[in-house]
């Protein structure tokens, strides 16, 4: 009975609020490591497409998520706290964020020895505010925006490093503004709009 009682909560429909849960838990566990940009974006865009709670069920199964067994929600639980910052960290390898990923309200960019690069120009879901803090490392902290949007970068201490915004505010009607703080260390912060190559 019980496996026959797990076959039918897998063929429950999932709902755009249990898409939205997994899509957390993905930005949380990459934030922690346990998945690569590439492993997000792909996941990520995989959770969006879900039709049932079994395919929402696959896209976790490797990682540490708390189990709920009810029929009638998914087999994860929400991080703690729902204003939880997702946080990018960049080792020794560059990491980035782009296509259709959902943007939290809060973001912390730790470029230690590494680049972040930020590209919302096909943001999914965006906040009317973003707040970015960077933690001081070596690494360049690199924002791609579309058009409209604004940076407000009064409260970003350049330090050794230099601050280049492209893109100062207020934002067009409709359009978010990020508001970055923090320090960016020995690199540098750039906001800027597309290059021809990029879309």
């Amino acid at each position: 009975m019980a496996g026959h009682s797990d076959h039918r909560r897998r063929s429950v429909r999932a709902s755009d609020q249990d898409r939205d849960l997994v899509a957390e838990v993905l930005r949380e566990s990459a934030g922690d490591g346990r998945l690569t940009m590439d492993e997000l974006d792909e996941r990520l865009g995989q959770a969006f497409a879900a039709a049932t709670y079994g395919e929402l069920d696959d896209l976790v199964a490797d990682l540490p998520v708390t189990s709920m067994p009810s029929e009638g929600a998914p087999r994860m639980a929400r991080p703690q706290g729902s204003d939880a910052a997702l946080t990018i960290r960049a080792t020794l390898d560059n990491q980035h964020r782009s296509g259709a990923w959902r943007v939290p309200e809060k973001i912390v960019a730790e470029p230690l020895f590494a680049n972040i690069k930020l590209n919302f120009l096909h943001a999914a879901t965006v906040p009317d505010r973003i707040d970015l803090t960077i933690k001081p490392g070596a690494g360049n902290v690199v924002l791609i925006l579309p058009d409209g949007w604004a940076v407000d970068t009064e409260n970003l201490n350049k330090s050794w490093g230099s601050v280049k915004n492209k893109v100062p505010g207020p934002p067009q009607p409709g359009r978010p503004v990020i508001r970055v703080s923090g320090s960016v260390g020995v690199a540098s912060f750039v906001a800027r709009g597309p290059r021809f190559f990029e879309d």
